[in-house]
């Protein structure tokens, strides 16, 4: 009871006035809403799709030809990875690809090494694109692999120079395009900006945890939780109403939030309502403990904006929030394992693809691992007694 009445006070004090409701409340709403107003309102006329060619033979081409041939993609040549990467931080182009190098090599010799393709988020128009070059890489082999058997059929041995005729002919006739299409429409949500729009969710949670860390750090310097202790009221109690109002102030933002751009923009997540708010509640408590360890360790509320800087902004840079892990060197993308950004959109991400909340079973751990830790060690460093 003693913890509901100090977790009240926390709430109170965080967004019981225009102001903190104002910061931490209403602008974090109106951000995340204008962010989903821009993804929505997108065109679905052909993307932009970039391209690098590394490959010396045919196929290389003739893949992209074959693409442009659908008339769903405009296709930009670049130069090298590092021209993708700029173009899709800037989001000139929706996604690209890089044809290896000695691809039509590899596949006249049966191994193919995966063509690599960047995207910005996981939508149906990179999804579409990964599975036509797939299956364009899939065609030139089963083509060049008929040629082999054809000709080991043969009691005529032709010359290296024939056969490579022979089978020039044969990637030409599949490249006429002879059996045509038509383009039904699914019923499939477009989570364009997905990424980007959940990430600035988990900023702003971070920042309302970072807003109790100076309400927790204030009480301490003006002894307010000494005062407190002296009371019946024991250190447990006070640290518990401390998460307990922490985590109520981020359930009235993730609440709203989802609440105005779900129904009120109709904004289709691709996620159900309940996996997508459990899997940001999970990120609430993993926040709380990372607040809760910086509350035991920093001294003054000015201390406060600096860990801000040196906590909050970096990790959701690292975990993904502005930009995707595909597109930051290797070493980076194996420290965002260690931030709980990267795990949260992992989940929305494969659960609007089509997993279930249940098959997330890593990402779910993890979270956990870091509440748990976290908030221990807080708990156990937080001492109201201290003067």
């Amino acid at each position: 009871m003693n913890s509901l009445w100090i977790a009240a006070n926390i709430v109170r004090r965080m967004i019981g006035n225009r102001k903190g409701f104002l910061f931490l409340i209403i602008i974090p709403v109106v951000v995340i809403s204008f962010i989903t107003l821009l993804f929505s309102s997108s065109t679905s006329g052909p993307i932009q799709i970039a391209y690098v060619n590394l490959d010396q033979g045919k196929l290389g081409a003739m893949t992209i030809e074959d693409l442009q041939y659908t008339n769903k993609y405009v296709m930009v040549q670049l130069q090298n990875e590092k021209d993708i990467k700029e173009q899709l931080i800037s989001r000139t182009i929706g996604a690209a690809f890089v044809i290896p190098a000695s691809y039509t090599e590899q596949v006249q010799n049966g191994m193919v090494d995966p063509i690599t393709l960047y995207r910005l988020s996981e939508t149906v128009e990179s999804f579409t694109l990964q599975m036509n070059l797939e299956n364009t890489t899939q065609q030139w082999i089963l083509a060049t692999q008929a040629a082999v058997d054809s000709q080991k059929a043969n009691t005529v041995m032709l010359t290296e120079q024939a056969q490579q005729i022979q089978l020039d002919e044969l990637y030409r006739q599949l490249k006429q395009h002879q059996i045509s299409t038509i383009t039904t429409k699914l019923d499939i949500p477009n989570n364009e900006g997905l990424t980007t729009i959940v990430g600035f969710m988990l900023l702003f949670l971070m920042g309302s945890i970072s807003s109790a860390v100076t309400a927790i750090v204030e009480d301490r310097n003006l002894h307010t939780m000494a005062r407190i202790y002296t009371a019946p009221v024991r250190s447990y109690e006070i640290a518990a109403g401390n998460f307990i109002g922490s985590f109520g102030v981020g359930m009235v933002q993730v609440m709203l939030t989802l609440l105005t751009t779900t129904y009120l923009l109709g904004y289709d997540y691709g996620v159900g309502f309940g996996p997508l708010f459990i899997m940001l509640t999970l990120f609430m408590l993993a926040s709380m403990g990372i607040a809760t360890a910086v509350a035991g360790t920093v001294k003054t509320a000015s201390q406060v904006s600096i860990i801000n800087n040196l906590i909050v902004t970096p990790t959701c840079m690292i975990g993904g929030c502005f930009w995707p892990l595909s597109i930051m060197p290797d070493f980076m993308q194996k420290i965002a394992n260690f931030v709980p950004q990267k795990w949260v959109l992992e989940a929305v991400t494969n659960m609007a693809s089509g997993d279930t909340l249940w098959q997330m079973g890593m990402p779910i751990i993890i979270l956990i691992l870091f509440a748990a830790i976290f908030l221990s060690f807080g708990a156990v460093i937080l001492r109201p007694a201290e003067r």
